[in-house]
């Protein structure tokens, strides 16, 4: 793919997909956006001390950067898988600026998520453990049992195949109970879909720019 690098209004960057007509994170603020929806909507509702978590949408890592962060922050291990059809190459990922916006520490840790190999684990820091899988989830068998996902491909709009009914069920069965899934996205097709799969779904307040978004719960 051919993207186009973007700078969002809080300064750290995103990438423009001309094919999908799609930014990988919002132009309002790709930190804002990923610390709201996947962190503090997700990640922090979990309370365990170990926690399993799957993204389905990779993309440029910000994510599992983030989260990286808070494994050390919250003190807590978390074994993070992460899902991806179409990766990025190198030079993309390291003109991004979350390393410099973040910190040096997290400049390291991002440099190495990306670094390390694809289908295989590799330890990021001890809290954070991390699995990149190329693939389509349409067609992929999972393994794990997760507590927290992170679903962040493109919208419904741009990728209709990968907002179905067939996936969430498939997620579904993989979560724990009391799992939290969380998106960006707070269409009403998607929403009447996760409940048809057996999620809870609560519309919640939006990041920057967005007025609201989806968090479920396996029950």
């Amino acid at each position: 793919m051919t993207v186009q690098i973007i700078r969002t209004n809080d300064g750290s960057d995103t990438y423009y997909c001309p094919h999908a007509n799609e930014h990988y994170h919002s132009v309002h603020g790709a930190i804002t956006e990923s610390l709201h929806v996947f962190i503090t909507n997700g990640l922090l509702q979990c309370t365990k001390r170990s926690v399993s978590v799957l993204e389905v949408g990779f993309g440029t890592g910000l994510n599992a950067l983030l989260t990286c962060i808070q494994a050390l922050k919250q003190q807590i291990q978390i074994n993070y898988t992460a899902i991806e059809k179409n990766p990025l190459c190198s030079d993309e990922l390291s003109a991004l600026n979350y390393g410099k916006l973040l910190g040096p520490e997290a400049g390291i840790w991002f440099s190495a998520i990306h670094e390390c190999r694809w289908n295989i684990t590799a330890p990021i820091h001890a809290g954070f453990i991390l699995h990149k899988q190329t693939g389509d989830i349409n067609n992929m068998t999972l393994s794990g049992m997760y507590d927290v996902v992170y679903y962040d491909a493109f919208s419904p709009g741009a990728q209709p195949e990968m907002w179905t009914g067939h996936i969430f069920s498939n997620l579904f069965n993989h979560m724990l109970p009391g799992a939290v899934f969380t998106t960006y996205s707070a269409k009403g097709a998607v929403r009447r879909l996760l409940q048809s799969a057996g999620f809870t779904v609560h519309r919640l307040s939006g990041p920057a720019g967005k007025r609201e978004m989806l968090n479920a719960i396996k029950p």
